[in-house]
């Protein structure tokens, strides 16, 4: 069933997307400790940022394909 395999592929990127969003974090939690001037602090903050928000979309497609597949 398509259904499945789309859930499926969401689900692979949804774990790309994590991974990607916790190495983002560890860099800001490095460039904060090593008291990295604010302006790049926040560059990467926008990243981290970016990132969660991609992480959330694919979530939302998850539950809505999941809900749709249940219904």
């Amino acid at each position: 069933m398509r259904l499945d395999e789309d859930i499926q592929e969401l689900k692979t990127r949804r774990a790309v997307v994590k991974g990607k969003f916790t190495r983002k974090v560890e860099s800001f939690r490095v460039a904060h400790s090593n008291d990295t001037p604010a302006i790049v602090l926040n560059g990467i903050y926008e990243e981290v940022n970016s990132v969660f928000e991609e992480v959330e979309r694919i979530n939302d497609e998850v539950i809505e394909l999941t809900y749709y597949k249940s219904s």
